[in-house]
C-alpha cells in the first residue's frame, strides 16, 4: 500500500490509537494499523477490553493533503509510527514493503526513514458482532453524561459492575448512572429510545471515551449495543468497549422524600471553599466538610479540628428554604467532584435531617442530580458557628 499525506493531519490519530492500545500487554496490543481504502483513510487499534477506529475521508482531503496511490494495510508499532511522523515536517510519501518495512520520505526534505512493520496477522482480529440497538444522540450530551458521572463509580470494589457507568435506555431516553455505594450521580439526555435495554460501561473505557470526544464535543453521535459490545460513533471516530457483566443495583427509589432544607448558592464559590478546606485533610483522601446554615441569607462552611488546625468560611446564598438550622458533615472529595461535573453558575443543595444523604442539582433543571451519604463524626470534631475566631 502507499499514500501521500500531511503528517500533522494524521499524526494525532495514530498517537491515540497507540495510546489507547497500550493499556494491552501483548506486543500485539500496542499496534497501529493504517489502511488506505477507496473512502479515505482508517486509523485503528485496539487491546481485548477496548478499539478504536480513526477515519480519514477522501471528501477532507483539501486539508489532509491525502492522495490513496495504492490500496492496502500496514500494521506498525503505534508510538514509533507517530514519533517518526511528528519529527518530519511536511507532506509525506508512506509507502509499506512486502517485507513488512514501512518507508517514510518527506515530499519537502531530503529525509527519509524505515521502520519496522508486522503481519498482518499479528493484528487483533476484529470478529464481526451485530448491534441489534442504536441510539442517536448529540455528542455533546454524550460527553455530559460521562463527565457528571464518571467520578461516582468505584475505583476499587468486591462488586465489580460498581467499577462502571451504567447507560439505560426506554421511552423517555437515555440515563447514566454511577455509584460506589457512598454516592451516586445521575444523568438524563431526553430522547425517546424505542427499546428498553441497559449495559455497563467500564468507567477506565468511559474515561478514554471522554477524551476522544472533548477533540470534538459538536456533531452527532450514536451507540451501537449487542450483547457484549458497545460502539461509540461519531464522524471522526468508532470507539468500541467491552461491558461488564452483572446486574447494575436499581437507583430508582433511592433519590429521599422530605427535604428539610433546600439550599442554592454560586457553584464556583462553593467549590473554592470546599478545595480550601480539603487542605486540612493533608493525606488523607476522605477529607470532610461541614456545610451549616448560618441565618436566611449564608452558610458556614468548614474543615474539623485537627492537629494541622482548621478554617472557616461564610458564604452568601441566593436562597434558603425551609429550616434554618440545617447541617450536614460529607466527604469534601465526593462533594468537589459533584461540583466539578456541572457548569451550572448556581447549584441547589438539598438536606433531608440528620444522617440522610445530601441531593445537588442544578436549579431549574431536572436532567441530573448526585447524592452524598452523610459521614457520622465524633463530638467536638467540629467548632460551632464562628468559633474558630475564639480559639487561644
Amino acid at each position: 500500500m502507499e499514500f501521500k499525506v500531511n503528517g500533522e493531519s494524521i499524526f494525532e490519530s495514530i498517537s491515540e490509537a497507540a495510546r489507547i492500545a497500550g493499556g494491552s500487554h501483548s506486543a500485539a496490543g500496542k499496534l497501529v494499523m493504517i489502511e488506505a481504502h477507496s473512502g479515505g483513510l482508517s486509523v485503528s487499534s485496539g487491546n481485548g477490553d477496548r478499539s478504536v477506529i480513526f477515519e480519514h475521508p477522501l471528501i477532507n482531503c483539501r486539508y489532509s493533503g491525502l492522495d490513496i496511490l495504492e490500496y492496502g494495510k500496514l500494521a506498525a508499532d503505534g508510538r514509533m509510527l507517530s514519533e517518526v511522523i511528528r519529527k518530519i515536517p511536511g507532506r509525506l510519501s508512506i509507502k509499506a514493503s512486502t517485507s513488512h518495512k514501512i518507508l517514510i520520505n518527506s515530499m519537502d526534505k531530503q529525509i527519509s526513514a524505515a521502520i519496522a512493520g508486522f503481519p498482518l496477522d499479528q493484528f487483533p482480529d476484529r470478529a464481526h458482532v451485530e448491534f441489534p440497538y442504536i441510539y442517536p444522540l448529540e455528542a455533546s450530551d454524550l460527553a455530559a453524561g460521562l463527565r457528571n458521572t464518571a467520578a461516582s463509580a468505584a475505583k476499587t470494589s468486591s462488586r465489580p459492575i460498581l467499577e462502571g457507568i451504567n447507560l439505560a435506555f426506554d421511552e423517555n431516553g437515555l440515563t447514566f448512572t454511577a455509584t460506589d455505594s457512598s454516592r451516586l450521580a445521575m444523568w438524563k439526555a431526553d430522547g425517546s429510545a424505542g427499546f428498553s435495554q441497559s449495559f455497563t460501561l467500564p468507567a477506565r473505557n468511559a474515561a478514554e471515551l471522554l477524551k476522544l470526544i472533548g477533540k470534538s464535543p459538536s456533531g452527532e453521535a450514536a451507540i451501537y449495543i449487542s450483547d457484549s459490545q458497545a460502539v461509540f460513533a461519531t464522524s471522526t471516530f468508532r470507539f468500541c468497549s467491552s461491558l461488564l457483566t452483572g446486574r447494575f443495583p436499581s437507583s430508582e427509589k433511592l433519590k429521599p422524600e422530605g427535604c428539610k432544607t433546600e439550599l442554592v448558592i454560586n457553584r464556583k464559590h462553593l467549590l473554592q471553599g470546599v478545595k480550601r478546606t480539603m487542605i486540612f485533610a493533608g493525606e488523607k483522601r476522605s477529607s470532610l466538610v461541614s456545610i451549616q446554615a448560618k441565618d436566611e441569607n449564608s452558610i458556614i462552611i468548614s474543615s474539623p479540628v485537627s492537629e494541622m488546625g482548621m478554617i472557616e468560611e461564610v458564604q452568601e446564598l441566593q436562597s434558603i428554604r425551609g429550616e434554618t438550622e440545617a447541617s450536614a458533615v460529607i466527604n469534601g472529595s465526593y462533594l468537589a467532584d459533584a461540583l466539578i461535573g456541572t457548569e451550572s453558575e448556581y447549584i441547589k443543595i438539598r438536606l433531608y435531617g440528620t444522617m440522610k444523604p445530601i441531593l445537588i442539582s442544578s436549579p431549574g433543571e431536572a436532567n441530573y442530580f448526585h447524592l452524598i451519604s452523610p459521614v457520622r463524626t465524633a463530638s467536638g470534631m467540629f467548632l460551632g458557628k464562628g468559633q474558630v475566631q475564639n480559639q487561644d
